[in-house]
């Protein structure tokens, strides 16, 4: 079973992961380092076009969580003004990133982009981890979706 999250979202509403894995529909789970920069805008922007033009995304009802560190203010204009449509939680002390092993990257300045993919049954089937391709993320949570179809 995925480790739980249990964090604020962009709205400070609490959000459980376990929870979420008890709606019965596969989870992308992705860390991203800071909402705003280039590359996590233009991920956040893909994940967000694929729930509504990839249709595995929409056959399967995947559920879409973003995670950073970012402050809620902070994700909530983020989220707001990128329409994502999707939860970003706030993991200010690094949690749900230890619990998942998302490194620090650029000699530990930020962390890590990190994308999961969970199953309908809460278990972590595969993840992609380092990828500074920002499309690599998308896509390759769509070719794991196409697996668990």
């Amino acid at each position: 079973m995925a480790p739980e999250i249990n964090l604020p979202d962009h709205l400070g509403r609490r959000c459980s992961l376990h929870a979420t894995i008890a709606l019965g529909r596969p989870i992308i789970l992705f860390f991203f380092p800071l909402a705003g920069s280039p590359h996590c805008t233009k991920e956040s922007c893909m994940f967000r076009d694929a729930l509504g033009l990839t249709p595995i995304f929409s056959e399967l009802q995947a559920i879409v969580i973003g995670i950073s560190q970012d402050p809620p203010t902070r994700s909530k204009r983020f989220v707001d003004e990128h329409h994502l449509g999707y939860r970003i939680l706030h993991d200010e002390k690094r949690e749900a990133m230890e619990a998942y092993g998302v490194q620090r990257a650029l000699l530990g300045l930020i962390d890590q982009r990190c994308t999961f993919i969970i199953d309908p049954s809460g278990t972590i089937r595969a993840m992609a981890q380092g990828v500074f391709d920002a499309d690599g993320h998308v896509l390759f949570a769509e070719k794991w979706l196409i697996r668990l179809e």
